[in-house]
């Protein structure tokens, strides 16, 4: 009786945390995958308002075909009527090229997501900001537009500009703010850089997944309530990864002794530096993902020294005992 109740101890049970801690870090990894394959590119149809342009919407075309594989770009075959566009000392108001009855006409008729309008007057907000010299996007509409007059003296400057300004503006309807720290960038307002950052980089395939996921033109509204969630989920997730290296480290390492740290309590900080340093609107998934992961090693590495510690202080303390 004895021996069978000593041999069913003896019985190892599965690795149960480890399997865990496996399944719970290749989870991210498949979420990055997945938004990486998404639904498909987003589609740009670019509209003229007169043949003037025909060369400078060629450029925009192969710009957004080779900007890192998201945009597949046509030029339609119709042009942009400009007669009901108000003007206010030869400035064109940019909010009048956004009329979402075209929009949607050449959506539905030419299977494009966006429409990007190319004009060569001189444009202006002047209604609104008083901004937009170089172009304007309109989450509303779903459109953009832009003015290709500037640098026409210079052919190198003309063509990077007509690059930079026709993604710029696109990439505004995918969530896209202005950087005000990177400057070599292609969202820097004004004239810059053909490329995004790393950081915002990372997130272009989650934003073009969302898009095409039928996000579009309620994508800025619900952009800082996306965020929200997100970081509310990784933090459950991270704080249940917490537990259970915490978990691991000691039935496997320490014998079922309850030494170390409170995960919980260092959860919770690694959350708030997490929101404080991520949580920027263009920080979707990718940074706290990153960020908190390497906060769950950050913690391993403290619970394994700090155990350490306590483990050497257990022993000098038994050892000063046995002197006495």
């Amino acid at each position: 009786m004895g021996k069978s109740v000593e041999k069913k101890r003896s019985v190892k049970r599965p690795p149960i945390d480890v399997i865990a801690i496996v399944v719970l870090l290749i989870i991210p990894s498949l979420i990055v995958i997945g938004s990486e394959a998404g639904p498909g590119r987003v589609r740009v149809g670019i509209m003229m308002t007169d043949d003037r342009v025909r060369e400078d919407a060629e450029i925009a075309k192969d710009a957004f075909n080779d900007f890192h594989g998201i945009f597949d770009a046509i030029i339609v075959d119709e042009l942009f009527n400009e007669s009901g566009v108000r003007q206010k000392n030869g400035l064109y108001l940019t909010n009048d090229y956004h009329d979402i009855d075209v929009g949607d006409d050449i959506r539905r008729r030419y299977d494009v997501d966006i429409v990007l309008i190319i004009t060569f007057r001189s444009i202006n907000n002047w209604l609104g900001s008083g901004l937009a010299h170089y172009g304007h996007a309109s989450m509303e509409t779903s459109m953009a537009m832009m003015t290709t007059k500037e640098y026409v003296d210079d052919d190198a400057k003309h063509m990077r500009y007509i690059q930079q300004v026709s993604v710029h503006e696109v990439l505004h309807l995918l969530g896209y703010e202005h950087h005000e720290r990177e400057k070599d960038c292609i969202m820097v307002y004004g004239i810059s850089s053909t490329e995004l950052c790393s950081e915002d980089e990372m997130e272009l395939d989650l934003r073009a997944s969302f898009w095409k996921a039928g996000a579009g033109k309620e994508f800025s509204r619900g952009v800082f309530v996306i965020n929200l969630l997100v970081t509310i989920i990784i933090a459950m997730y991270v704080a249940a990864l917490l537990l259970v290296v915490r978990r691991v480290i000691k039935r496997y390492l320490y014998k079922g002794n309850d030494m170390g740290l409170n995960p919980m309590i260092f959860g919770a900080g690694t959350l708030i530096m997490g929101v404080i340093l991520v949580s920027r609107f263009r920080a979707l998934f990718y940074g706290k993902v990153v960020f908190l992961l390497l906060a769950v090693v950050l913690y391993a590495l403290m619970e394994l020294g700090a155990r350490e510690m306590q483990r050497g202080k257990t022993i000098s303390t038994g050892k000063e005992m046995e002197k006495q």
